[in-house]
């Protein structure tokens, strides 16, 4: 070695080792930061770690399974809560349905409600909550307004899970309502199982 020649060290690189680039790596990366094809960027980022430099791929694989995972949850819970979800939707359309049913009622009849909800001649699976118990109507002493109560997911009425619907209740506040009788039911359920 002449005195000109600059000293070795083992961490340098050559100017082309220095320009390489990874393109899985960056793909995988990005695939992972879109959250739908986490999964591919993970595969891909995967694929990656087989080739230098690591950088891309090691956050395309942390990016891609968190959001996997994410993905994984979302779709486990959209399974096991998905015919609830439409049970809370229908619940909220009779609701919709009674309401607007009544209120032309109330036009014809001096703003009273209806005796009972078979004066109003709606279909049959209106007139049941989402679980196939038949809505219980309860009218005010005056006439005037009423609500709509259900048995909630156990059928059976005075228990943790029923539900109910008063007359000015908005939308939100109907989902949120059968949310609750829901959840409440499968707390209830939860407590009884060993």
């Amino acid at each position: 070695m002449s005195q000109f020649d600059p000293p070795v060290n083992d961490f340098e690189t050559s100017p082309a080792e220095g320009k390489q680039s990874n393109p899985a790596g960056i793909v995988g990366f990005i695939l992972s930061l879109l959250c739908l094809t986490a999964p591919i960027g993970l595969l891909v980022s995967l694929f990656a770690l087989t080739k230098r430099p690591k950088g891309f791929a090691i956050a395309g694989v942390i990016i891609g399974l968190i959001f996997s995972a994410l993905i994984a949850v979302a779709v486990i819970l959209g399974i096991r809560m998905g015919p609830e979800f439409k049970r809370v939707m229908e619940g909220q359309r009779d609701y919709v349905q009674i309401k607007s049913s009544v209120a032309i009622y109330q036009q014809t009849n001096s703003g009273q409600t209806p005796p009972d909800l078979t004066a109003l001649s709606l279909p049959a699976d209106t007139l049941t909550d989402p679980w196939g118990t038949p809505w219980v109507y309860e009218r005010a002493t005056d006439g005037t307004s009423y609500a709509l109560l259900t048995a909630g997911p156990d059928g059976l009425m005075d228990t943790a899970d029923d539900a109910r619907l008063e007359q000015s209740m908005q939308d939100e506040e109907v989902y949120s309502v059968l949310g609750e009788a829901i959840g409440e039911y499968y707390k209830n359920k939860k407590k009884m199982t060993p």
